[in-house]
């Protein structure tokens, strides 16, 4: 286990949510009201059988021919089942069981006026403290990161609102939501991002407590404010508008290509021809030679080239084609703007280079500006919006894309922040969860196993295939990846499905779980040495499916009531999830956000076999964002460039997959590079997408109706949960608000849930809280229930998990006190291989 685990906690204290609750009033109205419709029922059901048993009498008696007799009850009977108690007979009335059902109903209709008064009133409590939140300077200045025409739109409209007493409309309505919204996500989830979701640091430690926390004087360590790579990318083609600039930058092959002679082989399009000219200029360009330095030999050498002019000509149409890339080298990651000024420090003739560096310097002024104005709002926003003139100034694009997308850097710039915190983790904290999580890590390392198992029967046969087609025992590594890439990485979920299905039968195995069970129990426990030999036969495999798989990274929390509690061994360790065959702290958020990079760096060469093979991610793909690029690369790591603009910073590490040829030796496929200096198996080389199949298929329960807490040991390995086709929710079908409210405590108690939940439905990207007693959580409740139902239609389920930890469980704190949610993500390595 590495002693540095990674701190993920919400920004906002939990609290902040908590003050959405529905006050006292509405809560007791609520419960009578359930109460008596509940009495109500029974008095109905006793009614009836009051009414029942007198006809019963008729037929016994030997009158039920009499019509006096007889009509009145068949109509109570009839009356009564309906809701109808008006003209009712009045021996009917006398009935002792029909008082009391007139009673309860007359108390019952009292109970629904009172509730509706009281639901009135907490709408308007909850528009007040949504409002409070509206018009809070730190929640304003965390939304404006993410989303700045939300508190102009929604935010301010609020403000104003409650200011001048207006009656509250559907738009203020959807206001709110959108700002409770914002709520719980900054309050009750560990997002990491920016001061609303800021990195902190935990080591364990070999003697001590079981848990040591010294929060510092202010919630933040350090704050970073980044340019994401496409805004970038976007002024660097604006400044390439200036046709004198081309001369100055140093365009490169394509990574996929290679180039014999006047041949090159295309992985898409196969052997293709190129010209003497071309050959010349594709063999010069490495991306350190600048074009006019390249122009400039070749012209001299009075081969091919008449003047400078045609070589870039020949290089621009080599782009086009895809043969070349000319831009300027600016490599995924978190600082593009130095790239981008360092190629810019490469022009030599002064006028050119200060008209292309000072588009760079007033994009670099304004985001100076934004980061000056952490912790104001008003300022934040004001300098955001004068980034963006800037930008649009400078490039005539927009300075926002990708509306609504998750993991798309919609925005020119983010916010990374550290927490100022230290915790120290002690040996009783890691004996407690080491037996419970050596079973899981067992398993993952299983899941590993199998998914290279797979991975290797599809690379023989495509490697066959093309080895047959090329008539090459050497394929070119680049041909195999297109091929896999569509046809094997593409099936990586239906696979990784496969793959989780096989690992929760074997996982009811272990633990000896059925439907029936589940259905029957709230809490099932079981010990690792119960369990141990069973795993051990079940996930019985010699190693990690390839080097980099070795890493296991499972998010651990700690529900506990304070610091205090965790010391005196009150407290219970809930995993979240098990990320496994990778190591998730080797992104930039972690990386850039720890305060000794190189120590992180130093850890991770220790761990591995070998040099890391890291893929230089394609800018534009999905997910291609600054803060999640690899960012623990060692000097010893190999850079794997694929995409026409994958470029990596360090040529000592590039590794073009033009440049590399896969070969079968006996059953096991070795990638190669063609000078011959490099060698790596084909695992390692495209390791990186191997554990795409993985990473989020941990699953070791299937869906079902309800599935009680588990523990082994101390760990809680699954939350008690409830599943529901969407359409068997009731609440979601009531036209008025109050009544949704009404139904959602009824469900919730019926099936025995707690007050907080969290939900997962098709339509949200991530899991959503639930609070069960506030009316506005559980509108947005049902927004989403409805938005399922449009759109996936009937069948589709939704999935609620008990909160656990709970807000009273919550062990992280300021140095005011606040409590906050959190979780620890550690890094587990293997080692066996």
């Amino acid at each position: 286990m590495w002693r540095l685990v990674a701190l993920r906690g919400a920004g906002f204290p939990a609290a902040h949510v908590q003050r959405l609750r529905a006050p006292e009033g509405l809560r007791a109205a609520a419960e009578e009201l359930l109460q008596l419709e509940e009495a109500a029922a029974q008095a109905l059901e006793k009614a009836l059988d009051s009414i029942r048993l007198a006809l019963d009498d008729l037929r016994r008696n030997n009158l039920w021919d009499d019509r006096d007799r007889r009509e009145p009850l068949l109509k109570a009977l009839t009356r009564l089942k309906k809701g109808n108690m008006i003209g009712l007979a009045a021996g009917v009335l006398e009935m002792e069981c029909v008082r009391t059902h007139i009673a309860t109903n007359a108390q019952l209709e009292v109970a629904r006026r009172e509730f509706q008064r009281q639901y009135d009133l907490a709408v308007t409590y909850t528009s007040g403290v949504i409002a409070e939140f509206a018009r809070m300077p730190r929640f304003r200045e965390a939304v404006t990161w993410q989303n700045r025409q939300a508190v102009h739109s929604a935010f301010d409209p609020l403000i104003n609102n409650t200011r001048n007493g207006h009656r509250r409309t559907s738009h203020q309505k959807q206001h709110e939501e959108l700002v409770a919204s914002y709520l719980q996500r900054y309050s009750v989830k560990n997002d990491t991002i920016g001061f609303f979701g800021p990195v902190g640091w935990a080591n364990f430690v070999d003697q001590g407590e079981a848990l040591v926390s010294k929060p510092g004087s202010d919630l933040l360590a350090a704050r970073t404010v980044y340019f994401e790579c496409w805004p970038i990318e976007l002024l660097a083609v604006s400044i390439l508008r200036d046709p004198l600039v081309f001369p100055w930058t140093a365009p490169f092959r394509a990574p996929f290509i290679h180039i014999e002679g006047l041949s090159v082989r295309h992985p898409v399009y196969g052997l293709l021809r190129i010209t003497s000219q071309e050959a010349a200029i594709a063999n010069a360009c490495d991306g350190q030679i600048l074009a006019r330095e390249i122009a400039g030999r070749l012209v001299a050498e009075g081969k091919w080239f008449a003047g400078e002019m045609q070589v870039y000509n020949t290089m621009k149409d080599m782009a086009t084609k895809g043969l070349l890339y000319c831009g300027f080298n600016i490599p995924p990651g978190v600082t593009p703007e130095k790239d981008l000024r360092a190629a810019l420090e490469r022009i030599e003739a002064p006028e050119v280079r200060a008209k292309a560096m000072s588009s760079l310097q007033r994009l670099e002024a304004a985001r100076a500006e934004v980061a000056s104005c952490a912790g104001d709002d008003r300022k934040l926003d004001a300098a955001i919006a004068g980034l963006e003139q800037t930008f649009v100034q400078l490039t005539n694009k927009q300075p926002t894309r990708r509306p609504g997308e998750t993991y798309s850097a919609r925005t020119m710039i983010y916010e990374d922040c550290r927490r100022d915190i230290e915790v120290s983790l002690g040996p009783e904290l890691l004996r407690n969860l080491a037996p419970p999580l050596s079973l899981l890590l067992l398993s993952s390392r299983w899941m590993t196993a199998k998914c290279a198992e797979y991975y290797a029967e599809q690379f023989a046969i495509i490697h066959k295939e093309l080895a047959s087609e090329l008539g090459t025992q050497s394929v070119g590594a680049a041909h195999l990846f297109v091929r896999a890439r569509a046809r094997i990485f593409g099936e990586n979920d239906r696979q990784g499905a496969i793959l989780q299905e096989r690992l929760r039968e074997k996982w009811q195995q272990v633990l000896g779980l059925d439907d029936a069970a589940c259905q029957s129990s709230k809490f099932l426990r079981f010990s690792t040495e119960d369990l141990r030999e069973k795993a051990r036969e079940e996930f019985s495999c010699s190693r990690a499916g390839w080097n980099d798989a070795r890493y296991q990274s499972p998010d651990v929390m700690i529900a506990a009531s304070s610091v205090e509690a965790i010391q005196r061994g009150e407290y219970t360790l809930v995993l979240g999830e098990l990320h496994a065959g990778a190591n998730t702290l080797t992104t930039s958020l972690f990386v850039n956000q720890h305060p000794s990079p190189e120590d992180m760096i130093r850890i991770a060469e220790k761990d591995m076999y070998g040099p890391t093979v890291v893929p230089v991610i394609e800018k534009d793909q999905a997910g291609a964002i600054g803060r999640l690029s690899p960012a623990l690369i060692s000097p010893n790591d190999l850079c794997l460039e694929y995409a026409r603009d994958s470029y990596c910073r360090d040529r000592a590490q590039a590794l073009p997959i033009g440049s590399l040829v896969v070969e079968n030796h006996g059953g096991e496929f070795i990638a190669r590079s063609l000078d011959g200096r490099r060698e790596v198996t084909i695992g390692e080389l495209l390791g990186t997408y191997l554990a795409r199949m993985v990473l989020t298929a941990f699953q070791m329960f299937p869906p079902r109706s309800h599935t009680p807490r588990i523990a082994i040991d101390n760990l809680i390995i699954k939350r008690e949960s409830w599943r529901f086709k969407v359409e068997d929710i009731p609440l979601a079908t009531y036209q008025e608000a109050s009544k949704r409210f009404l139904e959602a405590q009824r469900w919730a108690r019926m099936h025995g849930m707690p007050r907080f939940v969290f939900f997962k439905a098709p339509v949200e990207p991530k899991p959503c809280y639930l609070d069960i007693e506030s009316p506005i959580y559980v509108e947005l409740f049902a927004k989403i229930l409805r938005r399922t139902i449009e759109n996936g239609g009937p069948g589709v389920s939704v999935e609620l998990s008990e909160m656990l930890p709970g807000p009273e469980q919550l062990w992280l704190s300021d140095a005011h006190g606040n409590r906050y949610a959190s979780e620890l993500r550690m890094v587990a390595l293997d080692l066996v291989w």
